[in-house]
């Protein structure tokens, strides 16, 4: 139980230093440009929605085409049919309901607040992580992506490494509709891959210390 725990590694070699770097730069330029606007209008995440389905849309043919060199061979049909489909239907799907999902919610009070009342209002986290595996790389990578856009956060994508040719295209597409402060993807090989995790980790419990210290 007195074992330390480390979140990265304590003598990291040059590349394992550049990855924690770069992660600590994007994850400091959102959480700065997320400070900036805490609570986007539902027009800026709309916005966002729509570059994801632009850009989905836009190069199908790219994504079909790196999955498969990926796998060695996959069908065009079995792409377009459980990832880019299952991209633009859920998040047009996301996009129709988005309205009602950020309105606030009125909620029962208990008797002895009378005559107080309450309600739930949805706020953003700030930066979201996703860290999607390699065998449904656009989906498992862009619908949570989607998602946390749509509630208003920040994203950083770590894609499989297993998919080296989808996750350097991913990179390339989102880099050409986004800021970094809004969303980035963060590819590597199999040596980037953990520090990318535990950096993301070390640097969430840094931030989390700053904060605590500047609280007491």
């Amino acid at each position: 139980m007195n074992a330390r725990l480390e979140l990265a590694p304590a003598d990291p070699d040059a590349a394992t230093q550049a990855v924690i770097e770069r992660l600590h730069a994007a994850f400091v330029a959102q959480r700065t440009a997320f400070a900036a606007d805490m609570l986007p209008s539902r027009e800026v995440r709309i916005d966002r929605l729509n570059r994801i389905l632009r850009l989905t849309d836009r190069y199908q043919n790219e994504i079909a085409a790196a999955i498969s060199a990926d796998f060695g061979h996959r069908s065009a049909a079995e792409t377009e049919l459980t990832e880019i489909y299952v991209v633009l239907t859920a998040v047009r799907r996301t996009r129709r309901h988005l309205g009602r999902w950020m309105r606030p919610r009125r909620i029962a009070t208990p008797l002895a607040m009378f005559p107080a009342s309450s309600r739930v209002i949805p706020q953003p986290l700030g930066v979201v992580g996703v860290i999607s595996p390699w065998n449904y790389p656009l989906q498992l990578a862009l619908l949570p992506a989607a998602d946390a856009l749509a509630a208003g956060n920040r994203v950083m994508i770590k894609p499989s490494e297993l998919t080296p040719a989808f996750s350097e295209l991913l990179r390339r597409i989102v880099a050409e509709s986004f800021s970094p402060d809004e969303l980035v993807v963060v590819p590597g090989d199999v040596v980037v891959a953990r520090p990318a995790t535990l950096g993301l980790l070390a640097i969430v419990a840094m931030v989390a210390a700053e904060e605590l210290q500047w609280l007491l």
